[in-house]
């Protein structure tokens, strides 16, 4: 899937040397996750920051907001 190759290329973008860039990117997924209410986003961050320990990523996730910020039963 396209879109799948796409969040790979920003992800590696978010630990940009550039200041620019990072924030340009984090918005990017902030946008993202406020128009995309599924699971599948914020789980493709947590695994990239599993393996990374990303500090930009770990903000992004330190600030979701609803319905991200909820952890149900089985998940």
């Amino acid at each position: 899937m396209a879109q799948q190759a796409n969040i790979g290329e920003l992800l590696s973008m978010l630990d940009s040397p550039v200041l620019s860039v990072r924030d340009d990117v984090t918005a990017v997924f902030k946008e993202n996750l406020t128009s995309d209410r599924g699971p599948m986003l914020v789980n493709t961050l947590v695994d990239y920051y599993l393996e990374t320990n990303s500090q930009p990523v770990l903000h992004i996730l330190t600030t979701l907001q609803e319905p991200h910020d909820k952890v149900t039963a089985g998940t």
